[in-house]
């Protein structure tokens, strides 16, 4: 059986797997320019960084840009991979 941690990261890596696939699926590069305050793409961002899978895989859906980033350059999927 897994343990807590294992099956959170195995969930984290299933999201970047998802959100990395929609991005090359689309051929989209990462945003040059922020995402405004309470835009989909700063929601995922805060979302990732949260830990909200559900909240994430809806932003996702709505077609918010994993790549999209914030003024210092950090991403969601970058939070992604931060919190594996």
């Amino acid at each position: 059986m897994m343990k807590t941690s294992e099956r959170g990261r195995a969930r984290w890596r299933s999201i970047l797997a998802a959100a990395s696939w929609l991005l090359a699926s689309a051929g989209l590069a990462p945003a040059a320019a922020a995402a405004p305050p309470g835009a989909p793409d700063r929601q995922l961002i805060d979302a990732v960084r949260g830990g909200d899978g559900d909240a994430v895989r809806a932003l996702l859906e709505a077609g918010a840009d994993a790549g999209a980033a914030e003024p210092d350059g950090s991403t969601a999927l970058l939070w992604a991979s931060h919190r594996d």
